[in-house]
């Protein structure tokens, strides 16, 4: 067999292992944040977080909002912008209210949202080494977010360990067996 075909098959083994990844993998970990439940009179809202352990990948990430409204800015205007390094790339993530499908004047809005646009490396971006992860607080027109407050909303992680020299070296042997099992039949 060609180094060729080794390559391509460890390549596809790669690439099949991280897409195929279901939400909820096994012996991965949740890392959630918590929105401040502060009463918006007309702010723009900027928090920096700390996040989980660099080094372990992003599977998914969730958003979980509940938003109580008492009037002022549509909770369809209302935006979340999640900023976090991945893959040594700083990435951002924005939720709308829209994008929750929320609508306009008082009453109670929650959503649920998911992406898997921030899966990668989670890699440092803050001192020491750590893990930072900001997030912004506004509206889709710029303007100051007023009538209402965040309750019990959160934005979440799942994360899995990357797999050592071991596991690689596992998926190596697999797609080299199957590659060679095929070409025997």
């Amino acid at each position: 067999m060609s180094l060729h075909k080794h390559l391509v098959g460890l390549v596809v083994a790669l690439i099949f292992t991280h897409s195929a990844a279901a939400h909820d993998l096994p012996n991965s970990t949740d890392f959630s944040i918590f929105l401040p439940e502060d009463q918006f009179t007309g702010e723009v809202m900027f928090i920096t977080y700390i996040g989980p352990t660099p080094g372990q990948n992003i599977w998914h990430a969730t958003a979980d909002f509940t938003w109580v409204s008492i009037g002022g800015t549509p909770a369809s205007n209302i935006l979340v912008n999640f900023e976090l390094a991945v893959d040594g790339v700083t990435e951002h993530w924005t939720v709308t209210g829209a994008d929750l499908g929320w609508g306009s004047g008082p009453g109670t809005y929650t959503g649920t949202i998911g992406t898997d646009m921030l899966n990668g490396l989670l890699t440092p971006n803050g001192i020491g080494g750590t893990s930072i992860i900001h997030v912004d607080i506004g509206t889709t027109t710029g303007d100051g977010l007023t009538g209402g407050h965040f309750d019990n909303s959160s934005f979440t992680l799942e994360l899995a360990p990357v797999p050592g020299p071991s596991g690689i070296a596992l998926l190596v042997v697999v797609s080299l067996f199957r590659s060679h099992r095929r070409r025997q039949r």
